[in-house]
């Protein structure tokens, strides 16, 4: 069961999302943790993900923390009208992969997201696993599939798979 408890709304003054999970799985895969929406200013909203827990049927598990502050930017004054909307994304997860590695990623230059756009259109994320690093670059606001990613004093072009959530 996913349990989703909504108090006000998105452009009320008091609005806030919460998603919990009972007994959830996929293709048995455990799912576990509460999602948090809150809304913090006029346009900026906190997200925070607690407890975020896959068990595997193997038995392995990755867990992950998150904390987040969303601003909207743009598009504020159509709402019933997604298409226009735009979003910066700031802040930093973590948590241990399924092979008992720390990881971390945080947000160095704020994300952009276009609601018009399959793809985050900008910002710059931080990767740690375990002792390597790296950075990926989303670019600069092209709606494209094209990153950057920098490891080991490394440059190489990516393509993105999937699109953004």
């Amino acid at each position: 069961v996913i349990v989703i408890n909504i108090v006000g709304g998105p452009l009320q003054a008091e609005y806030t999302r919460t998603v919990t999970f009972q007994n959830f799985t996929i293709d048995d895969n455990l799912i576990e943790g509460t999602r948090v929406v809150n809304k913090i200013g006029d346009n900026q909203y906190s997200v925070t993900l607690t407890g975020g827990k896959i068990t595997f049927t193997d038995g392995t598990t990755y867990t992950r923390e998150a904390s987040r502050t969303r601003t909207w930017i743009s598009g504020m004054d159509t709402p019933y009208f997604i298409w226009d909307d735009v979003f910066t994304v700031e802040g930093s997860e973590s948590g241990v992969n399924r092979q008992g590695e720390s990881y971390t990623h945080t947000i160095v230059n704020a994300l952009q997201i276009q609601r018009a756009c399959r793809w985050i259109v900008a910002g710059t994320v931080n990767i740690v696993v375990g002792d390597k690093t790296a950075t990926l670059d989303y670019g600069t606001g092209d709606c494209d599939n094209l990153a950057t990613l920098s490891m080991n004093g490394q440059m190489y072009n990516i393509k993105l798979r999937g699109g953004k959530r």
